[in-house]
């Protein structure tokens, strides 16, 4: 393989900005492994769907009473003389169908504005003419299809969201840090949740060889100090699997195919037990490394600690071939689009309409599908995904409060897609399960926008939506305060020491719950962090 090439390679996998904390706060060992029960019957995968820009998540899940949602957000209206944007109190109802439930109640079931038609919604599955697609008004009746996929697909059975989540912070960079790790800030001062699955997972499942995969330009968490098999891998799409996941590309590895088994050493050269296939240069590179041990500082001595292991588990990876698991496995299969599965010449990401309502699907198709095929081929344990708006929009809708809920409806319809898609197939390896069900998914965005204003500007209080495995399903814990401020309502937790309190949620409490539903007994969130009561199921 060409030099560059691979040192790119292991430089993404890596993290290059792992070289100036490490030295900055002075660390010298390697994060502790070890193994941990995981809950019975809990999920075995985690997938982060980022929103990228700040989202405005009670566009889709509302826990407001009537009255403060006509008080608190902006009316329903038809704009640019044909686009119905917004919703009315009445056009707010529980996903399931049951009966109206207390706004000011401690747990909701999840509440959804119906703006789709449900008339030319069965026209269009029956393959009938409709106008199911188009995001006008007809009749002054809504006919937009964005948000149906959640109804279509029944996924109230499968999800939660936790209303009033503060960031800790209103700026992009760190509102992303914030919400990959639980603390907010221009560094991360923890490992991003996604990190903590892999290297807790890595122990329970020695077989997939990508611990933790980042599709596309999804986020990279950082992994700190944990063992280098927690460090992400960045995935731009299947075509480039050739030169990263296999040998089959001759430019890259003419002569460089012969490996034998090897037994191999640890960075201190005492025997590991195992032999992997490597090559000469593998070996060249991990014996001169091995050769540098004890020869600096204890920060040096650990970076190139995670080089030398790294090294050695590139080796490994290359030898499974992963390229060839990947592309033996489909992404879409059942067809996560509810209204368009007898017109297979529309994608099934695709979102129909005119101007600014209008995607192809060319946002979505190609990451979602890479997406699915880690989880469905058993080779990750933990997926990062990026879901940008209509169009590939960044979401940051400042002074535009009707572009946010075109985007933020669009958004939360692709990831009723997905989510679909994952119900419908059965999880790798049986057990009756589905993908979804073996499958923690956590929805979220770096903040939410500013409400109510003639604005939409950065706001760090937020939603955060939960799905899948070990999750309590139909529910919705916390809410918005009605006095005006949009701030976070106190809510249910249990601490660290196991203690309940009430307090707002923040983004800690947020990933400490999320490693409980996986069962990652080992972290630490600066500032502390509970488990929000009411989401776990197990």
């Amino acid at each position: 393989m060409k030099t560059s090439t691979r040192r790119a390679f292991l430089a993404a996998s890596l993290g290059l900005t792992q070289v100036a904390l490490l030295e900055s706060f002075g660390l010298s060992l390697l994060g502790t492994r070890r193994a941990h029960a995981a809950p019975t019957g809990g999920p075995t995968r985690f997938l982060t769907i980022y929103v990228p820009g700040g989202w405005m998540p009670i566009y889709m899940w509302n826990p407001l009473a009537a009255a403060d949602i006509g008080r608190l957000l902006p009316a329903a209206r038809v704009a640019n003389n044909e686009d119905r944007v917004f919703y009315d109190a009445n056009e707010v109802v529980n996903l399931d169908g049951s009966g109206d439930q207390d706004a000011g109640a401690a747990i909701q079931r999840l509440r959804v504005p119906r703006t789709w038609n449900d008339a030319e919604l069965a026209k269009a599955a029956a393959g009938q003419p409709s106008n199911a697609t188009a995001p006008k008004v007809s009749g002054g009746v809504p006919s937009m299809t964005n948000g149906y996929s959640w109804l279509a697909h029944k996924l109230h059975e499968n999800v939660s969201v936790v209303h009033g989540v503060d960031q800790g912070t209103a700026a992009h960079d760190s509102g992303r840090i914030s919400a990959m790790c639980g603390a907010a800030g221009s560094i991360y001062r923890a490992p991003g949740m996604q990190t903590l699955v892999a290297n807790e997972l890595s122990l329970r499942f020695p077989d997939r060889p990508l611990p933790c995969v980042v599709v596309g330009d999804a986020p990279v968490p950082d992994s700190l100090t944990l063992p280098s098999v927690a460090a992400p891998t960045v995935l731009a799409g299947l075509s480039g699997l050739d030169y990263t996941l296999s040998r089959n590309k001759d430019a890259a590895w003419n002569g460089l195919r012969e490996v034998q088994p090897t037994p191999q050493l640890d960075y201190r050269g005492a025997p590991l037990g195992v032999t992997v296939p490597t090559n000469p240069m593998d070996e060249y590179a991990m014996r001169t490394t091995r050769a540098l041990a004890g020869k600096s500082n204890a920060a040096t001595d650990a970076f190139l600690e995670r080089l030398h292991d790294r090294t050695r588990n590139v080796s490994e990876l290359l030898s499974r071939d992963v390229q060839s698991a990947l592309m033996k496995t489909a992404g879409v299969e059942h067809g996560g689009n509810p209204y368009w599965t007898g017109n297979p010449a529309w994608s099934t990401f695709g979102i129909t309409g005119s101007g600014r309502h209008a995607d192809g699907g060319g946002t979505w198709n190609d990451s979602f599908d890479l997406a699915l095929r880690l989880l469905k081929a058993d080779v990750t344990s933990s997926v990062v995904l990026n879901c940008k708006g209509i169009g590939g929009a960044f979401l940051d809708t400042h002074a535009a409060e009707e572009s946010q809920f075109d985007l933020t409806r669009g958004v939360m319809e692709v990831i009723g897609r997905l989510l679909g898609e994952m119900k419908l197939t059965p999880a790798p390896g049986g057990g009756g399960k589905s993908l979804l069900d073996d499958t923690l998914v956590v929805m979220v965005s770096e903040f939410a926008r500013t409400w109510p204003s003639s604005n939409s500007d950065h706001w760090p209080i937020t939603s955060v939506a939960f799905a899948g495995g070990g999750v309590a399903a139909n529910r919705m814990v916390g809410n918005y305060l009605n006095d005006g401020s949009a701030l976070g309502a106190p809510l249910k937790l249990i601490s660290e020491s196991g203690a309940d309190d009430v307090r707002p949620p923040r983004s800690g409490d947020v990933v400490h719950t999320a490693m409980k539903m996986m069962g990652v007994q080992q972290f630490a969130i600066p500032g502390g962090s509970g488990e929000i009561a009411g989401l776990r199921s197990v």
